[in-house]
């Protein structure tokens, strides 16, 4: 899957990406994906402060392939599609960090040869912004929660999420690549 491999973002990388939305054989692949992502957070460890799971996986492999317009699209509807399935409220503002998760996730991925790098990047900079420092804070004033308190508990789970993550988000779309999935996504739908 190939955009625009010029420098770190391709020129065009936002018009590609809203062109995605458009491209059924995407559009019904990523959604299997989003049901993933689903059942992945109803079995994960969940509490009120810390949600670790594996829902990290599926949802990389839907913003490699949808880049940032449609990663954004794909990290809202996950998160309010887990809270309805959990039964939880929704909090618009963790819909918000779910969004730009996937928007960081898609610029960094979408669009060029998939690579260690890359990953590491997209999977470092989302813990650190979205889940690290943003969830921490929305969670904190959410509970009134000490957010220094809080946030030994979060930094703990991404430490051994985001390795675990990487690792086997690495191993699954080089298998996919291999399979030749993404050549088969990229057909031109007839």
């Amino acid at each position: 899957m190939t955009v625009n491999t010029s420098g770190l973002f391709g020129k065009n990388i936002f018009r590609a990406s809203y062109q995605e939305l458009f491209k059924l054989r995407k559009l019904v692949f990523v959604s299997m994906l989003l049901a993933i992502v689903v059942v992945l957070k109803t079995i994960g460890l969940n509490n009120d402060y810390v949600k670790m799971g594996l829902n990290a996986i599926p949802a990389n492999l839907a913003y490699y392939i949808l880049g940032p317009i449609g990663g954004a699209i794909f990290g809202a509807l996950s998160d309010i599609l887990g809270v309805v399935v959990l039964g939880q409220s929704l909090n618009p503002l963790l819909t918000v960090t779910g969004a730009l998760a996937g928007f960081i996730a898609g610029l960094i991925l979408y669009g060029h040869p998939i690579q260690l790098w890359r990953i590491i990047l997209a999977v470092v900079l989302k813990a650190l912004i979205c889940s690290i420092f943003l969830n921490t804070l929305i969670i904190s004033a959410m509970y009134g929660v000490d957010f220094r308190a809080l946030i030994v508990s979060r930094l703990l789970k991404n430490a051994i999420e985001v390795p675990l993550t990487i690792v086997v988000y690495y191993i699954i779309v080089k298998g996919l690549e291999k399979a030749g999935l993404f050549r088969q996504l990229q057909k031109r739908e007839e």
